[in-house]
């Protein structure tokens, strides 16, 4: 049975927050005041806050409920939700498991897509190696062989694929220059082997 804040939903749903705009916010505001008024519902502190910021919490007092107030900021409208105590979530994972819910699944990012391409100077170097050898030994990329040439004459090539994402990524030193950078591998033109 919905206790009296479970029946107060913007748009009818209690599973995902309720993005109000300001004269929702103003409504909302009196009923709350009213049920407060009326003893039917008690604000109590915010322990773990949904999100940063100022928070009111409300707690029906006939189900044990708890809803989350938080007011408009700067580009932020106000959110009604409702909280479960129990769950350790941060909203960011919150959201991203309400997206995939509604089925709008992002494709993950990968672990060498985050990295630019570019020169890298020795410090970048050494950090890149480690970062590297750290996800090769974990199994999130290995290294892998291509049958193409070096992407320059006066090259060297060494070519790592995602097992997250399949994109392939190399780290091209030029001999001449004793230069290094890190490059993404046009699709087209690879052919893989896994490196032994």
């Amino acid at each position: 049975m919905a206790g009296v804040l479970g029946s107060v939903l913007i748009d009818g749903r209690d599973d995902r927050p309720n993005h109000l705009s300001d004269w929702d916010y103003l409504q909302l505001r009196g009923v709350l005041d009213r049920l407060v008024a009326a003893g039917h519902v008690r604000r109590v502190p915010a322990f773990n806050p949904l999100h940063s910021g100022f928070q009111e919490w409300f707690l029906d007092v006939e189900t044990g409920e708890i809803y989350s107030l938080t007011p408009s900021a700067e580009r932020v409208s106000p959110v009604w939700e409702k909280v479960d105590v129990f769950d350790t979530r941060d909203w960011k994972q919150q959201q991203k498991d309400w997206q995939t819910q509604l089925g709008e699944v992002e494709r993950a990012a990968g672990y060498l897509a985050p990295i630019r391409t570019g020169r890298k100077d020795t410090a970048d170097l050494f950090y890149l190696r480690d970062v590297l050898q750290e996800y090769i030994a974990a199994g999130k990329i290995e290294q892998v062989m291509t049958g193409m040439p070096a992407p320059q004459p006066g090259t060297r090539a060494e070519w790592f694929r995602d097992n997250t994402t399949g994109d392939v990524c190399g780290l091209i030193h030029d001999t001449e220059k004793d230069e290094y950078r890190w490059e993404k591998a046009p699709p087209k033109s690879l052919d893989l082997d896994r490196e032994d």
